[in-house]
């Protein structure tokens, strides 16, 4: 029982952290950046898939709640969570085999590219497939950094939706490359810290 409390207190204090640096890359430094999965890397690579997924879904509620409370209309915005699981989910596929990230720095460096890589498609497929519904079916057009790619296209649905996945390319994987080798770096920590004072994690 004590050991599951701790999954979920490490889960929330994950989840406040990556919302606070989501927030000062895109609010603060304003960079053409997602940054929204730093801490669920961290914590899928340390303390496994529903650890992540659950990490994932306090960043959504602390979003949801903030922009309630400000009065911010992001109607459907939870739809969004889908490529968060999608890149939960591929990446989860590649890493659970813990021996992958175990041998030379070279072979688990190109594996890792290879998974994020992955994720990064599976990112750009499902998110375009939410913009185009947010766009077609509810009339609301995102603000979201890769939109200007997009927006000068007129034509048929097919065309549009192509947009949408193909606008999303740079960034993602970019954001990718960035948040999975960061959030490995940091389960490396925090393994070694979870070590010394008896905190869970994936063996």
């Amino acid at each position: 029982m004590k050991k599951f409390f701790q999954y979920i207190l490490i889960c929330i204090i994950a989840g406040f952290v990556n919302y606070g640096l989501c927030w000062f890359v895109q609010g603060y430094l304003i960079l053409p950046l997602y940054f929204d999965t730093i801490m669920v890397m961290a914590v899928l690579f340390s303390l496994g898939f529903w650890s992540a997924v659950g990490t994932l879904c306090i960043h959504f509620l602390i979003t949801i709640i903030q922009d309630f409370m400000t009065w911010k209309d992001n109607t459907f915005m939870f739809l969004y969570i889908i490529p968060g699981i999608a890149i939960i989910l591929v990446t989860w596929l590649f890493i659970r085999n813990k021996q992958k990230l175990r041998g030379n720095i070279n072979s688990v460096f190109l594996y890792i590219l290879f998974a994020c890589s992955c994720a990064a498609a599976a990112s750009c497929i499902t998110g375009g497939i939410v913009n185009y519904l947010r766009i077609t079916q509810l009339g609301i057009h995102d603000g979201w950094t890769g939109h200007n790619l997009v927006s000068s296209i007129q034509g048929t649905k097919i065309k549009l939706l192509v947009a949408l996945v193909v606008g999303r390319i740079p960034i993602t994987f970019l954001d990718r490359f960035l948040t999975t080798y960061a959030g490995f770096g940091l389960s490396l920590l925090y393994v070694k810290i979870a070590e010394k004072k008896g905190l869970p994690y994936e063996e």
